[in-house]
């Protein structure tokens, strides 16, 4: 992994541009790196000339002097540019080869052409661009250094339309201009098609459902949210409802908006059902999903958390709700069924955990609407003959208050032949309820899951090593976030009334260089706290306070304070002995949120494999959504370690602002729906 040395400090490649961006405006400097050759970088300016202080806002590069290599304009505020002379051509092993297009007509300069340069062992690739940074263009050249390579054994042209040119053994150090009219037809497209196990499959089933959010500004009320509360579904369950062998779903809606019922048809394709009631519920916003058999007549009904961020705690719009069937797959209300739970939840887990015959359930609470990041309250609900009987204070009192709960998994990690609760959140640790003589009791620091606090989205289990016990899946917020984390720098929140307006105010704070600091600018900061602006009157002077300086160490001490220490999806190994071991992922499966993940032996090779997906489009104005995510394949190798198949070999496109995964048996094959905020729902086959 690529890192970098600043002070005391050492920081992933991934944290470079956020490290600089926050250097204190006195310590601005210009600041180059050289590759060692060994996965680490050394800073080299001084030695490069390129040391001097300066307030720069625009840089370019281009052959100046025709010899070869390139020098560097770099334009400064309120002084002269720099002007800087490449003095490898002084050098030896300084071969190089320029490229530059005649393109057609109305793109004379061949701007967007790609270009794939073969020497020996080395593939170099450049694709031609002019602008590459702020206000500064580039040369229309591609310049490429081949070091002591004096001949190039091939070059691959390939225009935006498609059309190619290849030459092949050409001499080092010189300028080729390659012309569009003389180029060729389209080279053929070779994929690696031998992992291909994924593709869409939304037209087969002939599915319209289109999930439709509500609009509800979250930030008018709480203006420093780190993103919206308000659009955290729908979420999907799955389930034959109707007894005829055929895999049906269940897909929730949001506020004011019904979700919908939809059964299987013999040919594959799905049909909705029940839409009138649906109708009559649209006054809830439904969070987690799920079927089970709650009053133990052999069929399965239907469990909806309601939750949102729209109405506050208290209101009977956040009651849950349990629609029993009647084995034909028509659903009505149990209005009697359930205890007084008006708080906005996130998931329902069912589990006979006192193993008396019939399905307890265990329920999230995700948020207190309005009291962002304050903890909610989670349930543990015994099953008593189809009425459900709330045991939390006697069989699970640290539920009160236990956070804001994302998921959760039954299991029985401790191989005692009770079923444990591991319970995920945000701004939570990974955390572990042992059912030890009736109770269940939070499991100490010493299970292996200190500092584990994070964004936590999704769990799954399995056992992914081959050892006899279940290991756990665990998505992150990723590592590809505005947001960055460590157990020494955490990521920090606080919640007070630090203005004595009886309002709840949020500060998010960022380490640099060993300070906390607001991690949200003045303007912002003040909207929320007006006396933030008299008591900075410049940009500056807030830029460079540290968070206690802003809000006062004293009231900090007051305040609610979660951190987060780790925002990377991760593999949880239990090791067997009652702990765990974190493992994140790679790179690649970090690059959005993991909202959803389907456990399942994907390639038929006798090892589990993991599916994910999704993204998060709902943060605050500062921050870019997280939109990168396309759903990952980690290929499992059934001793623990997983392999980040691309999208271009494995096929997995689960695109847009995913918020649930699973797994349908259909008529057609194995299919995967993917349930995404504001959008239609894809569905994915897995290719058998």
């Amino acid at each position: 992994m690529l890192k970098l040395t600043y002070g005391k400090n050492v920081f992933k490649s991934e944290e470079w541009d956020y490290l600089l961006e926050s250097l204190p405006v006195e310590k601005i400097k210009n600041y180059m790196y050289k590759n060692n050759g060994d996965l680490t970088f050394t800073k080299v300016m001084d030695e490069w000339g390129l040391g001097q202080p300066s307030f720069s806002n625009g840089c370019a590069y281009g052959d100046l002097d025709n010899d070869g290599d390139l020098d560097l304009i770099v334009n400064n505020i309120d002084d002269y540019a720099f002007v800087y002379e490449n003095n490898l051509d002084k050098k030896e092993n300084g071969n190089y080869l320029r490229i530059s297009f005649e393109g057609p007509e109305q793109n004379l300069l061949g701007l967007g052409t790609k270009v794939w340069i073969y020497h020996g062992d080395s593939m170099q690739f450049q694709q031609l661009y002019l602008t590459h940074g702020y206000r500064s263009s580039m040369e229309p050249v591609l310049h490429f250094g081949l070091g002591n390579t004096s001949k190039v054994d091939k070059i691959i042209i390939t225009w935006l339309d498609g059309k190619s040119t290849v030459l092949e053994n050409l001499e080092a150090n010189q300028e080729l201009v390659f012309k569009y009219a003389q180029a060729g037809d389209p080279m053929p497209f070779e994929v690696d098609n031998s992992e291909r196990y994924f593709v869409d499959a939304t037209n087969e089933v002939q599915l319209d459902y289109r999930h439709s959010e509500n609009e509800f500004n979250d930030f008018f009320r709480e203006v420093l949210l780190p993103h919206k509360m308000s659009t955290l579904g729908p979420n999907v369950a799955v389930a034959d409802v109707n007894g005829d062998s055929l895999e049906d779903f269940y897909i929730g809606g949001s506020y004011r908006m019904p979700g919908s019922l939809y059964l299987q048809n013999t040919d594959g394709t799905f049909h909705s059902i029940e839409e009138e009631l649906w109708l009559e519920e649209r006054g809830y916003e439904d969070m987690g999903v799920t079927f089970f058999d709650a009053d133990g007549d052999g069929d399965v009904d239907l469990y909806v958390v309601s939750g949102g961020n729209e109405v506050k705690n208290g209101d009977q719009r956040l009651q849950d709700r349990l629609y029993l069937n009647d084995g034909l797959g028509h659903f009505s209300k149990d209005e009697n069924a359930l205890p007084d739970m008006t708080m906005s939840g996130s998931k329902v887990v069912p589990c006979d955990y006192d193993k008396d015959g019939d399905l307890d359930l265990f329920v999230g609470g995700r948020q207190n609407p309005g009291m962002y990041p304050q903890p909610a309250d989670s349930y543990l609900l015994r099953n008593d003959g189809g009425k459900f009987t709330d045991v939390t204070d006697t069989m699970a009192p640290e539920f009160r208050k236990l956070g804001m709960v994302t998921s959760a998994i039954w299991i029985d990690y401790d191989m005692d032949e009770d079923m444990d609760l591991i319970v995920a959140g945000e701004w939570m640790p990974l955390t572990v309820f042992n059912l030890s003589e009736g109770k269940f009791t939070k499991t100490g620091d010493e299970n292996g899951l200190k500092y584990s606090n994070g964004w936590w989205f999704s769990l799954a289990k399995g056992d992914f090593d081959g050892d006899g016990d279940e290991d756990i899946i665990a998505g992150n917020l990723g590592l590809n976030y505005k947001y960055h984390a460590s157990k020494d720098e955490p990521f920090e929140v606080y919640s007070y009334d630090f203005d004595g307006n009886d309002k709840l105010d949020i500060v998010l704070g960022y380490f640099n260089e060993g300070i906390l600091f607001p991690l949200r600018g003045r303007s912002c900061s003040s909207q929320q706290i007006p006396g933030i602006s008299e008591k900075f009157p410049t940009y500056d002077e807030f830029a460079i306070a540290p968070l206690t300086e802003v809000y006062g160490e004293e009231t900090l001490g007051q305040a609610l304070n979660y951190k987060v220490q780790t925002f990377a999806s991760s593999y949880i190994e239990n090791l067997g002995d009652g702990t765990f071991r974190i493992t994140p992922f790679e790179n690649l499966a970090q690059i959005a949120p993991v909202s959803g993940i389907i456990v399942r032996d994907v390639n038929r090779d006798g090892h589990l494999d993991v599916i994910t997906g999704g993204n998060m489009y709902n943060a605050e104005i500062e921050t870019i959504r997280a939109d990168a995510g396309t759903g990952t394949y980690l290929r499992g190798d059934g001793k623990g370690h997983f392999k980040a198949v691309p999208f271009i070999k494995s096929g997995l496109y689960a695109d847009g602002d995913v918020k649930d995964i699973q797994i349908i048996e259909n008529k057609l094959g194995t299919m995967i729906l993917v349930a995404r905020n504001n959008d239609k729902m894809k569905v994915i086959r897995i290719v058998e």
